[in-house]
């Protein structure tokens, strides 16, 4: 059967209906649910409680599993990124097209659809509506939409938005996506359109018809001839259903799917026979059938049980908002009638039905709630859901999968006989209730409603990036986008600190180099520090970076990193980090008679020019006369002889490493001490030489690393520093740290720290980053680390992360949305072996790649000028 759907016009987010009434759509921002505190869904739950008492009579609720493909990934990671700039990227885009084609991915939207009070409210606005619906049943035109109409819609429209808006984040959709959801209702599983085709607002907008520009004038709005009139609908896949005499003889089935015809796209990616025939697809529906007497949160989320089948589901809740004091009244007709069947059952030898005495107390319940407040309406709802494929077999299994899904104890869904083609036009914005509605209706209140947590979401990442993984939450696939920059660039900034933590090997140094790649190819900088025993991150910069600059710490190197000339010309830095490292090499306390005098020999020095061994000499010359300058200064003396001591005081030149989109600092040969060697006084006092220098070497490598980082603010940059606890560990350590943290985003920089425990970072610090990521663990550290980072460490969850794969890891984006991630290789085979720490076979193979670019070269005449 051919029908014509609702509607007559849209405008903005405006979308009037034949049968008369005006409704407008927005999309809700959905909460990631599944890891909330029991707080936080508190709040959560009495937020949607309070937006959904301020729905007009009529609304709907409406879910889409819309599908993206790899176009759409590469659009959103290339959205802010300039090829230009980036040429790196055009390989890689060919690359991640390859790797995602034919890759089914979906992503979870909702929206709101709500009837705008008429202007005339009353008899007038029933008046309209049956005008409008007679002009339709003589095949009249009904009129244009005015300027006036749409003025006093767009009014309407904001006085509702404002109402819900005050507890729910509203955004009004636009007339373009408004024709792609009518566009893809019809063709789901078929050629499903992408949102991304429907962006451009100039073929969306309505316009005035003739030169009267005046409140009466007409207006034009979008054509849907090709979209609303085209489809044809089965029921079972027959034009005609099936008489009660011909199910009474069993010579037919009643039909429990819908087929749909439609034509395909164009544009479409068809094959070439599918694109000069009409597309035949299949949809199914489940419907709420039965609800319990009393709603628990949080343990009632039924609406999340959509996300646990390996396949697309859209849900939609159609709603009539009744008065409170409508509602009251007639909960109090229904409680007479139930108190008039007690008494007919009171002498029945079997006693009455338990069904009765349920639906009494579930009376009563609504009564109270009424009664409790007094501004909450009564919602009177019909929830449908609908699955779809090619296939009607597949069709109908993955029905009655979701049904069963849906169906947990007092929970209970049901596949309706016939009435498909009702369930489906129910997902249309702006269809009147009918008959469905009638015979599957359900009562709650708005705060049951909520408890069901309609809103519940599982979006990860960021709207625009590279991809990094893919959601483990739920079984459709969903990618997972990362731009590190975007906090810093927001309004509102954000900071782009970043930490991971998690046992060895579990995929925390795998995920820096993942998010480095992407950072480098985006057009950022990456700042390193490398004391890895192989100096993985050196080759690996060697592999990925365009230009990087590997900074070998080793004696001999010819470089200096004298604090007192590399931060000559800043303030007084160049006091405080030769302090801290004097005082970390020399063991003296800051706060000590020894640790004043070496502070005050240091200004000295730097009011004068002079650098790191004119220390040892001022405090040699006042040793002539202080004996505590004597000591700290032989001390220094002695101590700077060694060979690690060289990097800082040689005489060897300083850096320049401004122009290098990678800057690694390798020091490979540190001996730092563990973490047992400082857990007491008496242990730090018995460190080795070697112990000493490398500790005090570290601390001062990074402050070099985070004034490269932070020197230049033209794009973002990283800095790296893995196992975090070799510096945290110091006082002055930890306090380089913070300060990195604190003062990252106003110089567009973000901190990236690793470690195997939480403890390496104190709650301050922990306060300070805008993303985590917890890998694998045992389930105690597991219980520590969740609670630092405010989850609530629930016994299932704290058992999940014992068998966590490599790569996967609990991840809280810069949004707080937090959810399980896999990350995903790399789209190039090089990077991928570098990344994996397979060196040898990624030099190799880039070796292989040069040697036969050049062999193209000198085959090819002209090719040395063109390169």
């Amino acid at each position: 059967m051919l029908r014509a759907a609702p509607v007559r016009h849209i405008s903005g987010n405006l979308l009037w209906t034949v049968h008369g009434t005006v409704w407008g759509l927005w999309e809700l921002t959905p909460k990631t649910y599944l890891y909330l505190t029991r707080q936080e869904k508190l709040r959560f739950w009495q937020a949607t409680t309070r937006a959904l008492s301020r729905l007009p009579r009529h609304w709907s609720l409406l879910s889409l599993c819309a599908r993206i493909d790899a176009t759409c990934v590469l659009e959103r990671s290339l959205s802010d990124v300039d090829l230009d700039v980036t040429p790196q990227l055009r390989t890689k885009t060919t690359a991640l097209l390859e790797r995602l084609d034919g890759v089914e991915m979906f992503e979870r939207r909702f929206y709101l659809t709500a009837e705008l009070p008429s202007a005339g409210q009353g008899w007038s606005a029933s008046a309209s509506a049956t005008a409008s619906n007679l002009r339709r049943l003589f095949g009249l035109t009904p009129p244009p939409v005015t300027v006036a109409d749409r003025s006093d819609a767009f009014a309407a429209m904001a006085r509702l938005e404002e109402s819900i808006g005050a507890h729910l984040p509203l955004r009004r959709l636009t007339a373009a996506e408004q024709v792609w959801m009518m566009d893809r209702f019809p063709r789901r599983g078929l050629d499903e359109p992408l949102l991304e085709d429907y962006q451009d607002p100039k073929l969306f907008c309505d316009r005035v018809v003739g030169p009267d520009t005046g409140p009466g004038a007409p207006l034009r709005g979008v054509c849907l001839a090709g979209i609303l009139d085209e489809p044809v609908y089965r029921e079972g896949g027959t034009a005609r259903l099936p008489s009660w005499r011909d199910l009474a003889r069993k010579t037919a089935t009643v039909p429990r799917y819908l087929q749909v015809q439609v034509a395909p796209r164009p544009g479409a990616d068809l094959d070439a026979e599918d694109a000069v025939h009409d597309l035949v697809g299949h949809q199914a529906f489940v419907v709420q059938h039965s609800l319990p007497g009393e709603f628990p949160f949080p343990g009632g989320e039924w609406f999340a049980a959509a996300e646990n089948v390996a396949f697309p589901v859209d849900w939609v809740v159609t709603g009539c908002s009744i008065p409170n004091t409508e509602a009251t009244r007639r909960n109090a007709t229904a409680q007479k009638h139930l108190v008039g069947q007690h008494e007919q059952w009171a002498g029945s030898p079997n006693g009455m039905p338990t069904e009765l005495d349920q639906a009494h107390n579930a009376a009563e319940a609504e009564q109270l709630a009424l009664a409790e407040d007094r501004n909450a309406p009564e919602l009177e709802l019909t929830a449908v859901f609908a699955v779809w494929a090619e296939d009607p077999d597949e069709c109908q299994r993955r029905a009655r999968v979701l049904t069963d899904q849906l169906t947990d104890g007092e929970y209970a869904a049901t596949r309706p006989v016939g009435r498909q083609e009702e369930c489906y036009w129910a997902f249309w914005p702006g269809q009147p209730l009918g008959g469905l509605h009638k015979a599957y209706r359900q009562w709650m209140m708005p705060a049951d409603l909520a408890a069901f947590a309609p809103l519940a979401g599982s979006n990860l990442g960021d709207p625009s990036g590279a991809l990094l993984g893919f959601s483990l939450d739920g079984v459709v696939l969903r990618p997972v986008l990362l731009d590190p920059g975007r906090g810093t660039r927001l309004v509102n900034r954000r900071s782009g600190n970043i930490v991971l933590t998690g046992e060895p090997g579990a995929g925390k140094s795998y995920a820096q180099k993942r998010m480095g790649e992407d950072t480098l190819d985006r057009g950022g900088r990456l700042i390193i520090l490398d004391r890895t025993p192989r100096a993985e991150w050196s080759t690996w910069a060697e592999v990925v970076a365009h230009n990087p600059a590997i900074v070998r710490l080793t004696g001999g190197s010819g470089l200096c990193f004298d604090p007192l000339r590399v931060f000559a010309h800043l303030d007084d830095r160049g006091v405080r980090y030769t302090n801290g490292y004097l005082t970390l090499l020399t063991g003296v306390e800051p706060r000590s008679l020894h640790g004043t005098i070496l502070k005050r020999a240091i200004k000295v020095v730097a009011d004068q020019g002079g650098g790191i061994n004119d220390v040892v000499e001022e405090l040699l010359a006042a040793g002539a006369t202080d004996p505590a300058a004597r000591e700290v200064g032989e001390r220094m003396a002695n101590l700077r002889n060694d060979e690690l001591a060289g990097i800082v005081f040689g005489e060897g030149i300083v850096p320049d490493l401004d122009a290098h989109d990678a800057v690694v600092f390798a020091a490979p040969e540190l001996q730092l001490p563990t973490r047992e060697d400082l857990a007491s006084e008496y242990a730090r006092r018995h460190l080795s030489d070697e112990q000493i220098h490398s500790q005090a070497l570290l601390y001062l490598l990074t402050a070099v690393a985070r004034h490269v980082a932070f020197d230049v603010v033209t794009r973002f940059t990283a800095l790296v520093l893995d196992e975090a606890w070799a510096l945290t560990d110091s006082a002055e350590g930890q306090a380089l740290v913070r300060a990195a943290l604190r003062d990252g985003s106003k110089h567009d920089c973000g901190v990236w720290l690793s470690s195997q425990t939480v403890e390496t970072f104190s709650p301050e610090m922990i306060d300070l980053f805008s993303r985590w990521m917890l890998f694998r663990m045992t389930t105690r550290a597991a219980e520590r680390t969740l609670e630092a980072f405010g989850i609530q460490p629930e016994p299932g969850l704290v058992e999940l992360f014992d068998g966590l794969d490599a790569g996967q890891c609990l991840h809280s984006d810069l949004d707080r949305n937090v959810g399980m991630l896999q990350i995903s290789a790399s789209v190039l085979a090089t990077h991928e072996m570098a990344t994996r720490t397979d060196y040898e076979a990624a030099l190799h193979y880039l070796a292989e790649q040069h040697a036969e670019q050049d062999q193209h070269a000198a085959a090819v005449p002209g090719a040395d000028n063109a390169a």
